[in-house]
């Protein structure tokens, strides 16, 4: 998956074979909770839909990579400002100093650390082991131009929709 900021993503998943991810309602909470520690310090949520199987997230990007404390003690996600100063603005690609003992962690690699600790969960709670999502987690942008054509337009008579075979 490849992230850009200030663009909105589609993200989703199923689960193995079409199997249930979300056993039972605590499961969900669960599963929000670890979208809010994982997710939220990159991104905006603008929309979420959890069903039985599979999951969506609708996004937007503000950060691609964040600082994260090796120990995460405080779970407080720190980014390197453009004056050099730890805050909360961030510049893209800039490495945080080794010496202040920060990781840089990327919405990639928290993504898979979400859906990594959630699996381990659910497989103790279910007695089971192996993968629960699919291989590959899909992002799509929705703003990119390049990478998606819109299926419809507004005119002055209404909106009109477009098949994708045309």
């Amino acid at each position: 998956m490849y992230f850009q900021t200030g663009h909105l993503y589609h993200i989703f998943n199923q689960g193995n074979n079409k199997q249930n991810i979300f056993y039972n309602r605590g499961n969900y909470l669960f599963f929000l909770q670890k979208i809010n520690l994982h997710i939220l310090p990159y991104c905006d949520i603008l929309a979420w839909c959890l069903m039985p199987n599979h999951f969506h997230l609708m996004i937007l990007v503000n950060f691609t990579t964040k600082g994260i404390a090796p120990s995460d003690a405080l779970g407080e996600n720190l980014t390197k400002r453009t004056d050099g100063n730890i805050g909360t603005a961030t510049t893209e690609g800039i490495a945080l100093s080794d010496t202040l003992g920060i990781e840089t962690r990327s919405i990639n690699q928290s993504i898979g650390l979400m859906l990594r600790s959630y699996t381990n969960a659910i497989n103790k709670q279910q007695n089971r082991s192996g993968s629960l999502f699919r291989k590959k987690t899909k992002a799509e942008c929705i703003t990119c131009s390049d990478e998606i054509t819109p299926s419809f337009i507004g005119t002055a008579n209404g909106t009109v929709f477009f098949s994708r075979n045309t």
